[in-house]
């Protein structure tokens, strides 16, 4: 039996053990079939956190003093911890990453990190933003952009001439992949890249950000962007086979089938023609909810393994560790291999988070053993209040719409709140407290909120600063699974704006 005929979750249990943790080399193969069996071997290796490091580190101020200085930024902290596979992003397509000089007295950034990576046991893989757009609001100084104005989604934009609401402001300057010589270009520039470092992978970045065609174009669109990653997949083994060894395809697609195929990203196809490795499911916007399923059922269907992305963005807005503690134990009970993680290092520079509180995380969120009695925060499936507005004109193309912010008056709504945290036996030496917090319209009074959880009625919460409102909850209230919660405003209309089912644990 194969790699790709067994089922991901049988596979992860029983072979994981006889697959490889750290770099990826294998003696030359030279048969076709060889080669397909040692990139399926390779594809199933244990990744139970993916860190994608989106190379900021390498512009942050003051400037790094050396090597050292610059892997103490943020790789040191992934050594000894739950993270098995490194993503690092190389930037935009651009010779110079975004358009900046690279830190003096390291050498090769893209090296430095590739080897770390390799030298603490993870897979080191390349990961390429394929139409990286902050330049619409800043400066453009992409080579290629400044002389194919004409290959623009909108070629008479420019910084300014949109205000936000407008998807210009943020798209204009995005390539139009309808273009035969876009294709190129990126083609190109990943063949290059890939000769000259080598890399255990390469993830095509779809998610950042996620307009690759004219709006109303993208159907027409799919076969030309599928024969691009085709050549792609092509690529990488011709250049696999020369240095010895595979060089697994992975890509970040949308939250679900259809939506990745409404922006012209025909990732079924790409699935069952057997082009991608390894399949990041979504943005990382909305971790709550069980849509990630669906990309998870197909990408088994075809022997890939596939890990829910989280945008640890999230966290900015909302600093509480454990939402993120939350979202992943609902992932690790649905059965998922591993966890993507997008820019860890967002909330720590925001200084939300000490770097030891925030990439301590690092060493618990990778197994649901190492979770096991760590407060937790589960939500509907809804983050969208936490989201800043360039979140908002982005992630809403790409993810499954929810259901907050929500108005509600004296006729109640419904919010579904799945928890996979066992609420029944609890840690030796520790007791459980449960409580339903909302986040309601500025200046609501609790005593208005009528809320009941599970069909039971709660009593009237309490307020917990900042206009959340709380209400404790009876150990048998929750249960693990789907939790309904019906809310309504007994003066008026009010808006209910964020959910959170907490799980905390004391010492007894």
């Amino acid at each position: 039996m194969t790699i790709s005929n067994i089922s991901r979750r049988t596979f992860n249990k029983s072979c994981l053990a006889q697959l490889p943790v750290g770099p990826a080399f294998t003696a030359a193969v030279t048969s076709d079939l060889e080669w397909r069996r040692e990139r399926e071997k390779l594809a199933h290796r244990r990744r139970r956190l993916i860190y994608n490091d989106d190379g900021d580190a390498r512009y942050v101020s003051p400037a790094v003093k050396n090597i050292a200085d610059f892997l103490s930024r943020r790789f040191d902290w992934t050594k000894g911890s739950q993270v098995d596979s490194y993503y690092w992003c190389i930037g935009d397509g651009q010779d110079r990453p975004y358009g900046r000089p690279a830190p003096t007295g390291i050498g090769d950034p893209t090296r430095v990190m590739l080897e770390a990576a390799r030298a603490a046991g993870q897979e080191a893989v390349i990961s390429l933003r394929m139409n990286d757009i902050h330049d619409a609001f800043r400066e453009v100084n992409y080579p290629f952009k400044l002389q194919h104005r004409n290959m623009l989604i909108d070629p008479t934009g420019a910084p300014g001439k949109y205000v936000k609401p407008d998807w210009r402001f943020w798209y204009w300057s995005a390539m139009d992949y309808a273009r035969g010589e876009v294709r190129q270009h990126k083609l190109d520039y990943i063949s290059r890249i890939c000769d000259q470092y080598v890399p255990d992978g390469f993830e095509l970045d779809f998610m950042r950000h996620p307009m690759y065609f004219k709006k109303g174009e993208e159907a027409a669109n799919l076969s030309a962007m599928t024969e691009f990653v085709r050549k792609v997949r092509q690529r990488l083994d011709e250049i696999g086979r020369k240095h010895g060894r595979p060089i697994l395809l992975s890509a970040r697609l949308a939250d679900t089938p259809e939506k990745s195929v409404k922006l012209g990203l025909d990732g079924p196809s790409w699935l069952k023609e057997g082009l991608l490795d390894v399949l990041i499911i979504g943005l990382g916007y909305f971790p709550y909810g069980d849509t990630w399923k669906q990309f998870a059922r197909l990408a088994e269907k075809h022997g890939v393994p596939a890990y829910p992305a989280y945008d640890c963005g999230l966290l900015y807005n909302l600093p509480q560790i454990e939402l993120l503690r939350g979202a992943v134990t609902n992932w690790w009970s649905g059965g998922v291999p591993g966890i993507y993680l997008f820019n860890p290092f967002v909330p720590v520079a925001a200084k939300k988070f000490s770097a030891e509180a925030f990439y301590g995380e690092l060493k618990r969120i990778g197994s649901p053993g190492t979770l096991v009695g760590l407060d937790k925060a589960f939500c509907p499936h809804d983050f969208s209040s936490s989201l800043d507005s360039a979140q908002r004109t982005w992630g809403l193309a790409a993810s499954v719409e929810s259901g907050l912010p929500l108005k509600v008056s004296e006729t109640a709504r419904v919010l579904n709140v799945q928890v996979e945290e066992t609420l029944v036996h609890v840690p030796q030496g520790k007791r459980r407290e449960l409580a339903l917090r909302v986040l309601a319209s500025t200046g609501e009074a609790a005593s208005n909120l009528v809320v009941k959880l599970n069909g039971r009625k709660l009593d009237v919460g309490k307020p917990a600063g900042q206009d959340w409102i709380e209400f404790p909850l009876k150990p048998a209230d929750a249960r693990r699974g789907l939790n309904e919660v019906a809310v309504a405003s007994s003066q008026g209309e009010t808006t209910v704006k964020l959910l959170q089912l907490w799980v905390r644990y004391r010492r007894a």
